[in-house]
């Protein structure tokens, strides 16, 4: 190809738009935004939807003459960062995040355990404690201040005197504890 042709107009010289160069900017794009869109909790549908939104964008502002692009490196990187925002956006939205991702039905087939007469979980129970039991002092209060007494994050701060970041990085540092107390006891 001459390299008149790998740095196209998009617009020719009447300005009108180039149908033929749009049908290939938008096939050499999809599959870049399809992977990032999947990778980043979304589905096939969700990329096509996403993808011809953020392409109607592009083509709007050519048409409006907002945008004259003379390098198809730069109608790509638009392209993209539109897409790559308007999914951003999408995850961000109420609609994403409010989203139930257990079929319904499944809790009526459910039924709850008999903890009281379920001797394995006696059994299991018992060992977790016998572990928290080795972990320090600290670690003890605050994992069971957390787990089984429901304390928020800011009240064991204050009661360890300490930030909310350090009370969360003990927490996890104390989980890892019992790991691996857990995995060298079986």
């Amino acid at each position: 190809m001459a390299n008149s042709e790998t740095k196209h107009s998009l617009l020719l010289s009447d300005s009108t738009i180039d149908d033929s160069m749009l049908q290939k900017i938008y096939a050499d794009n999809y599959h870049k935004t399809q992977n990032f869109i999947i990778t980043n909790s979304g589905t096939v549908d969700e990329a096509k939807d996403i993808y011809q939104e953020a392409f109607l964008v592009l083509w709007q502002k050519l048409r409006s003459g907002e945008l004259d692009f003379r390098d198809s490196n730069r109608v790509n990187a638009f392209l993209y960062r539109v897409a790559r925002n308007k999914w951003i956006d999408h995850l961000r939205s109420k609609e994403f995040n409010s989203k139930s991702y257990l079929d319904e039905s499944s809790y009526d087939t459910l039924e709850a355990p008999d903890f009281e007469t379920d001797k394995e979980w006696e059994s299991k129970v018992t060992r977790v404690a016998v572990w928290i039991q080795k972990l320090k002092p600290d670690c003890r209060k605050l994992l069971t201040g957390f787990y089984f007494n429901r304390m928020s994050m800011r009240t064991l701060a204050q009661q360890f005197e300490i930030d909310e970041a350090s009370v969360r990085n003990k927490k996890y540092r104390c989980m890892e504890r019992l790991k691996q107390l857990a995995f060298d006891k079986l």
